[in-house]
């Protein structure tokens, strides 16, 4: 019923969108758009599962789609037409702030550069609900200071999207490069994206934590911000034949406000009503100051004014830097901001915003890795201690309490503990896992074998059945769970687990022949009047 929720209106609202494209941009566009939006979507999904499967030594994605209605190969329909809902509503929106400013042409790397970025706050906001919802699960620890319950690698791939995709195609489409070369050097943007990412393994020695994939991705953000500052070549937004005498077409946006509104109050309801968070309401703050800017002043009016609520209601101020980062930089790609500051001053300002933010996220990093070889030495004494004594002077030397930002260092550290068989030292790493993010579904996965192997089974049943709330596709889980429950004589719960993982995994053998095997305990109960428990 969730996915129908996620699959239902994005379909309904991404028909208005095709309804706005045929009668304002034409047909033959309109249908170039769609079909290949789509396509790449469907390519796109394919190609990250097949170098996360044969290059990142992973299973799957690194996220997973729960439940995929209909699947396109390893990529899946709702992905598909949410690609192309976003990035075409994201296009028209930016179309819309800068000709609402007075304006009959638009700067066209200004409109790539805020489309992405207006992409990265509709990530946020889908991705809180996504979160609450499980319409799809991130694999991967994703708690952070500045996004609620969102992962910044989400936000980043969404931005990424509109750079690979929708930047070519404008510059396709608005006859911005001349040339059989130059088009296929654009379309070969998303291909090497992929190629960077097969790399993703290969750490540069002086760039800690610092791989290809973040410096291409750093790169991709200082490239639309500088596009953003620079402007570009003045393009018409409509057919030049369909604007009115005033240098607009009148009735243009109806659809894609109408768009905005009915996707608004679908992630609101989510937020609100469904899964109950009204906190990540917030989530949909920067989505809507991006789009109120077709007036500066109530965008910053809005922006400003939830900022302060929210502060004041959650006690926290760290979610308010993103909408206003995204307030600052529509106001820079905006009239007001080419009125206050000539073409000179704008390529200037960009350039040294860009050149202070790379040294500092390079001196962030060099801190982190630091302090990330502190806390792996830390680990490793304790792993290694020699008596009880040693090993409760050396844990005592660990950052208390933990930072949540180190949850993968004590993931990696519990790993190494089970290596060496050392599993009190592990389940002191995996509670500081659950201290940093308790919705970490490995943590819970991996204690519940130290219970298991402590005899403590009550223990790893909770462990286990919390794991698997919060990561529904951990097919392990279900293995150690379903043996538990048998080995409990909880055959009911049994049989009502294995149904509930093969609705993930449909065509599981082992799954599939442990059902049958309580099916065929439960039968015989009944025959010999036992009642299962």
């Amino acid at each position: 019923m969730m996915h129908l929720l996620l699959l239902l209106p994005s379909s309904a609202l991404s028909s208005i969108l095709f309804i706005h494209s045929w009668r304002n941009r034409g047909k033959r566009v309109t249908l170039v758009f769609f079909a290949s939006c789509f396509t790449f979507g469907v390519l796109r999904g394919n190609l990250i599962y097949y170098i996360c499967k044969n290059y990142l030594d992973e299973k799957s994605l690194p996220y997973l789609i729960v439940k995929p209605t209909i699947k396109l190969w390893n990529a899946s329909l709702q992905e598909c037409i949410g690609w192309v809902f976003a990035l075409y509503l994201c296009w028209s929106t930016v179309e819309w702030v800068l000709t609402r400013q007075g304006r009959a042409e638009v700067p066209l790397y200004r409109l790539i550069g805020l489309s992405a970025i207006l992409m990265g706050t509709v990530a946020y906001a889908v991705e809180a609900a996504a979160s609450g919802t499980k319409w799809w699960i991130w694999v991967l620890p994703y708690k952070n200071p500045f996004f609620a319950d969102v992962p910044l690698v989400g936000i980043i791939a969404w931005i990424s999207v509109a750079f690979d995709f929708l930047g070519p195609f404008l510059l396709i489409y608005h006859k911005a490069v001349r040339g059989w070369w130059s088009r296929l050097m654009l379309i070969s943007i998303f291909p090497f994206h992929m190629l960077i990412h097969t790399r993703a393994s290969f750490n540069v020695s002086w760039l800690p934590q610092i791989g290809p994939p973040e410096i291409w991705h750093w790169l991709m953000l200082c490239l639309l911000v500088y596009g953003i500052a620079l402007g570009g070549p003045e393009v018409i937004p409509w057919p030049a034949g369909e604007r009115g005498t005033d240098g607009k077409k009148s009735g243009t946006m109806n659809e894609i406000i109408f768009t905005l509104i009915g996707f608004v109050m679908v992630l609101g309801s989510v937020h609100l009503f469904i899964i109950e968070k009204s906190e990540l309401v917030v989530s949909m703050l920067p989505l809507l100051t991006g789009a109120l800017f077709f007036n500066p002043v109530y965008g910053w009016i809005f922006c400003l004014g939830a900022c302060l609520l929210s502060g004041i209601i959650t006690g926290g101020w760290s979610f308010t830097l993103v909408p206003l980062l995204t307030a600052l930089l529509f106001s820079f790609g905006s009239r007001p901001g080419d009125a206050l500051l000539s073409l000179f001053w704008r390529k200037k300002i960009a350039l040294a915003v860009l050149l202070l933010s790379t040294i500092s996220i390079y001196l962030a990093c060099r801190n982190k890795q630091n302090h990330y070889d502190k806390l792996y030495q830390g680990g490793m004494n304790i792993i290694n201690a020699e008596s009880a004594g040693e090993f409760r002077s050396r844990l005592a030397e660990l950052p208390s309490p933990p930072d949540p930002g180190d949850a993968g260092m004590y993931n990696l550290l519990a790993d190494m503990a089970f290596g060496r068989r050392n599993h009190t030292a592990a389940r002191v790493f995996l509670e500081r896992v659950i201290i940093c993010n308790s919705d970490d579904p490995h943590a819970y996965s991996n204690l519940a074998i130290i219970y298991y192997l402590n005899n403590d089974y009550p223990a790893a049943v909770a462990a286990l059945e919390k794991g698997l709330s919060n990561n529904p596709i951990n097919l392990e889980s279900y293995y150690i769970l379903g043996e538990l429950y048998t080995g409990l004589d909880s055959l009911q719960k049994a049989e009502m687990l294995y149904r509930r993982g093969l609705e993930y995994f449909k065509n599981d053998s082992t799954l599939e022949q442990s059902l049958q095997s309580v099916r065929n305990s439960l039968n015989r109960d009944n025959i010999s009047g036992n009642r299962p428990k």
